[in-house]
């Protein structure tokens, strides 16, 4: 199973500032948290999913999800369903990284084209490993480009995806689990799974037990908010990403500068011993 994780150190502080210097910065902190924090977004398809397969062949689907040149990458591939899911998975990381900087933003799949880096769009991807490989590239958007990173295996495809280079930040952690098998006639909650899994690896970067750790969609304007991290009720600035289909769950989170170097080590030795 893949598991990626990595974590910053460095520490970034912000001067204090009082009075009416105070006021005139609340009213630009939205626009100050949108240009500064980290944003992330993923996304998993579980391509042993019965519904997932022949997807390529769908004319009026990939008519309609993806650009010309996308097309051409589909059609030219010697795994097109693999391809076509990749470049799904791109589209909806960094729609997800975008709704959370602009809420308003249309979620029409063609509005949101997928770059992957590799030379000839006839060769399959070229950072292969046995039967998995990575592709790194990048997502032009209406708001600018997003930067992804898709991990493809026989099983599934998963997308991370950031507002800035993946190999320029340490600050992002990422992982897939499997969801395990359940009793004929309970259905699973993927969602739950998910959160569940989520809480338990950044409680030791927040130095805090899952049970103080709650994961709301709130009510906005344009619809349910994206998912946001709350310790004992209160909001935290760590940005996190949740997707599930099939079998599959996965999620990312970014670490805080203030994250405790203990609990980053714990966390490593953690994901080391389930590789």
């Amino acid at each position: 199973m893949w598991n990626y994780y990595s974590w910053s150190t460095q520490k970034k502080t912000a001067s204090g500032h009082n009075g009416s210097t105070r006021s005139k910065l609340s009213k630009n902190w939205h626009t100050w948290r949108n240009l500064i924090l980290l944003h992330i977004g993923n996304d998993i398809v579980d391509l042993t999913d019965p519904h997932n397969k022949g997807k390529s062949r769908n004319l009026r689907f990939v008519n309609r999800v993806f650009t010309l040149s996308e097309q051409k990458q589909i059609f030219n591939s010697t795994t097109p369903d693999t391809i076509t899911w990749a470049l799904w998975a791109g589209k909806e990381t960094a729609y997800k990284i975008i709704s959370k900087c602009h809420p308003s933003a249309s979620s029409t799949p063609r509005l949101y084209e997928v770059l992957l880096d590799w030379n000839d769009i006839s060769h399959e991807p070229v950072e292969c490993f046995g039967e998995d490989c990575v592709i790194s590239g990048t997502v032009d958007t209406p708001y600018g480009h997003i930067h992804i990173r898709i991990f493809v295996t026989p099983e599934y495809v998963h997308c991370v995806g950031a507002t800035v280079p993946l190999e320029t930040t340490d600050a992002v952690v990422w992982h897939v689990d499997r969801m395990s098998p359940v009793s004929e006639g309970l259905p699973a909650n993927e969602s739950l799974c998910v959160r569940e899994a989520l809480k338990k690896h950044l409680s030791a970067y927040v130095d805090e037990n899952p049970e103080g750790i709650e994961i709301r969609r709130e009510k906005g304007s344009h619809g349910l908010q994206p998912p946001f991290v709350y310790l004992h009720g209160r909001r935290n600035d760590t940005d996190i990403s949740l997707s599930h289909d099939g079998m599959f769950t996965a999620y990312a989170f970014t670490i805080l500068e203030d994250s405790r170097t203990y609990a980053v080590e714990n966390s490593r030795s953690a994901s080391r011993q389930s590789l």
